[in-house]
C-alpha cells in the first residue's frame, strides 16, 4: 500500500509517496518517491502536470 507522508526539513515542508511491506514479519519501507515541496504539488493537483523527479528502491540484500 502506498502513503503521501510529509517531512519538515528546515522550515520547508517536501511531500513523499511511500511503499511499504512485511519482511520477516516487520514493516519495511521498500519504495520512496520525492513528489517536492507541498507547494509543487498542490499546484500539479490542481492542473499543472509535472513528473516526480526521483524514485528511491529500497531492496533486501540477498
Amino acid at each position: 500500500m502506498a502513503t503521501i507522508t510529509q517531512r519538515k526539513v528546515k522550515g520547508h515542508v517536501y511531500s513523499y509517496r511511500v511503499e511499504g511491506k512485511r519482511v520477516d514479519g516487520k514493516s519495511r519501507l521498500v519504495k520512496q518517491q520525492y513528489l517536492g515541496r507541498a507547494e509543487q504539488v498542490v499546484a500539479r493537483w490542481e492542473g499543472q502536470p509535472a513528473e516526480p523527479t526521483r524514485v528511491r528502491v529500497a531492496a533486501k540484500p540477498c
